[in-house]
């Protein structure tokens, strides 16, 4: 079993959020590693690169919820990609669900940074293996982070 971190874009006004590591095809690698019951921290960022047409949600920065792999990293062909204001686009085309275990807590940006390792002004951009967004990490880290999220309910 590996226990890992994913960063995620705040959802978009009117949709819910979509428990699932998500993925670019460039990075389709780093995921292979995923497995079934692997454990996943998500981290929501303050903001998302803005998408032509659409207006995010203010993320929360900070954990949000964590959970378990419930399906392999699979392709999704209908995957459409995300246009953004500033002229590039990109596809997400990969995932993996994650079935939920807790929401019922929180963990700041910064604590966060720093159960990783990180400085507390870090702030998760370009985060991850091959700046992925998705990073194994230790178990010991994985408890702590998790202890940490329930302690700030």
């Amino acid at each position: 079993m590996r226990y890992w971190v994913t960063t995620h874009y705040p959802p978009f006004v009117g949709e819910k959020e979509h428990p699932d590591v998500y993925l670019r095809a460039i990075h389709k690698e780093v995921g292979e590693a995923l497995s079934i019951g692997d454990c996943v921290i998500v981290y929501e960022c303050g903001q998302g690169k803005a998408v032509k047409n659409k207006k995010r949600l203010r993320g929360r920065q900070g954990v949000v919820y964590y959970g378990s792999v419930s399906k392999t990293l699979h392709e999704d062909s209908e995957a459409k990609p995300e246009d953004y204001t500033d002229g590039t686009s990109t596809l997400w085309n990969w995932s993996a669900p994650i079935r939920v275990l807790s929401r019922s807590g929180f963990l700041s940006r910064s604590e966060l940074a720093v159960c990783l390792g990180y400085e507390p002004t870090y702030v998760f951009h370009g985060f991850g293996t091959k700046h992925s967004g998705l990073m194994v990490i230790k178990p010991e880290q994985y408890e702590n982070i998790v202890g940490k999220f329930h302690a700030g309910k």
